[in-house]
C-alpha cells in the first residue's frame, strides 16, 4: 500500500509547522514582557500548584509575624510596667523607713497622701493595657483586673491564665506572665498592692510599729518584680528567635517561588533568538516550496 502526499496536505503541514514556531516565539516574548514563566495555571499545572502552596505558606508566615509583633508589644508594655512598679516599691520603702524612724516627730497622717499616690500609681500599672487588653488579667483580659473595694481590700478579678500565640509553624509562645505569683503573692509571696495599702493604713493610724512591720515585705516584693522582669525578658528573646526563623523561611520560600515562576531573562533571551531563527527558517523554506509547481517544469 502506498500513500500519496497531496499538495494540500503538504501545505497544511508547513502551515502547522510555522504556527508552532510562531506560538513558541510568542510564548517566549510573553515571558520576557511579563517577567513570569507562565501566565495561566493551565500552561504549567504542576508549577502553578507549587506556587499556590508557597503562597499559602508565606501567608501563614505573615500571620506568625503579626503575632510576634503583637506579642513583643505586649511584653514591652509589661516590662515597662514592671520597671515602673519597682520604682514605686522603692519609693514606698523609702517612705516606710522614714515613717518608722523612732526619731521622726512629724505627723504620719499628714503623709498619707504620699502613700495613696503610690497605691494609685501601682493600680494603674497593674491595669496596664495593650490594644484594649489588660495584660495582667490572665484570660480575663477585657476588664481591669485590679481594684480596691469600699472596705479597703485589694480585689483581683483576673485569673492565672497565660496567653499564647502561634509564632511559627507548629510553635506557640507565651506573651503574658502569671500575675498571681509575680504580683498577688500566691505561693507564699507578697501581694504588692495590698502591701502598699497596709503601709497607708498604718500611717493613717499613726502606728510607728505597724509601719516598721511593713519593711520586711519590701524585699520580697522587689524579688518578685525582678523575677517578673526576667520572665518577660526571656519571653521576648524567644519571640525574637521565632521572628528570625520566620524571616529566613520567608526569604527561602520567595527564592523558591522565583525559581519556579519568574522568567530567567538570560535563558529566555537566548531561547527567543533561537525561536526567531527557527521561525525565519520555516518561513524561508515554506516560501521556497510554495514557489515550486508543475508549471515551473513545463516552461
Amino acid at each position: 500500500m502506498s500513500f500519496r502526499v497531496t499538495l494540500n496536505s503538504a501545505h497544511q503541514r508547513r502551515v502547522n509547522s510555522m504556527n508552532s514556531s510562531l506560538n513558541a516565539l510568542d510564548r517566549v516574548e510573553r515571558q520576557l514582557a511579563s517577567g513570569r514563566r507562565f501566565e495561566r495555571p493551565g500552561e504549567a499545572p504542576e508549577s502553578a500548584a507549587r506556587v499556590l502552596r508557597i503562597g499559602r505558606k508565606r501567608g501563614d508566615i505573615q500571620t506568625y509575624g503579626q503575632n510576634v509583633q503583637a506579642g513583643r508589644g505586649m511584653l514591652s508594655r509589661a516590662e515597662a510596667a514592671v520597671v515602673a512598679m519597682a520604682g514605686v516599691v522603692d519609693a514606698a520603702r523609702s517612705l516606710a523607713l522614714k515613717m518608722s524612724d523612732s526619731f521622726y516627730d512629724g505627723d504620719r497622717v499628714s503623709q498619707v497622701s504620699s502613700a495613696e499616690g503610690l497605691i494609685d500609681s501601682t493600680m494603674d500599672l497593674l491595669n496596664t493595657t495593650y490594644d484594649d487588653m489588660y495584660i495582667f488579667g490572665g484570660n480575663q483580659n477585657d476588664r481591669p483586673p485590679y481594684s480596691i473595694d469600699n472596705a479597703g481590700l485589694v480585689q483581683y478579678g483576673g485569673d492565672s491564665g497565660i496567653m499564647e500565640l502561634d509564632v511559627s509553624e507548629g510553635a506557640k509562645s507565651a506573651v503574658t506572665i502569671d500575675p498571681a505569683s509575680h504580683f498577688n503573692g500566691d505561693g507564699g509571696g507578697v501581694n504588692i498592692l495590698a502591701m502598699l495599702v497596709d503601709l497607708r493604713d498604718q500611717m493613717l493610724a499613726d502606728n510607728q510599729a505597724g509601719v516598721a512591720a511593713t519593711l520586711s515585705t519590701f524585699e520580697a516584693a522587689v524579688s518578685q518584680l525582678s523575677s517578673a522582669s526576667a520572665v518577660v525578658g526571656t519571653l521576648d528573646q524567644r519571640l525574637e528567635v521565632h521572628e528570625r526563623i520566620n524571616e529566613v523561611q520567608d526569604i527561602e520560600l520567595e527564592r523558591l517561588r522565583s525559581t519556579i515562576e519568574d522568567t530567567n531573562f538570560a535563558e529566555a533571551a537566548a531561547e527567543m533568538s533561537l525561536r526567531q531563527t527557527a521561525y525565519q527558517a520555516s518561513l524561508a523554506a515554506t516560501a521556497r516550496v510554495q514557489g515550486l509547481s508543475l508549471l515551473n517544469y513545463m516552461r
